[in-house]
């Protein structure tokens, strides 16, 4: 049993493709979609839809699921050591949310 997923170009005018073969003995249900290497943009809501084939044929494809893809969030500021809920058992750390 082997199944396909495609992907369309990040708009609702594009086509979808089909992206590398996916084969369930050896990927057990584990789809990998790279940015760089699906050429994929920020900014942009991609579609996604997959379908199984076995001996008999090719299933219908399911529903698409849009995706957006956006920035990566920025890196948290490093956190500090509470003075406030340390024990010779825990420690307490913080962090403070950075204003906008």
């Amino acid at each position: 049993m082997d199944y396909e997923l495609w992907m369309d170009g990040g708009s609702l005018s594009s086509e979808f493709s089909k992206l590398p073969t996916y084969i369930y003995a050896t990927h057990l249900f584990t789809f990998k979609v790279d940015r760089v290497a699906n050429s994929m943009t920020k900014g942009l809501n991609y579609r996604f839809k997959f379908r199984s084939k076995n001996v008999i044929g090719y299933s219908e494809f399911s529903d698409s699921t849009r995706v957006a893809l956006g920035p990566l969030p920025s890196k948290p500021d490093s956190p500090y050591r509470a003075v406030l809920g340390n024990s010779p058992n825990s420690i307490g750390v913080e962090w403070v949310a950075l204003q906008s």
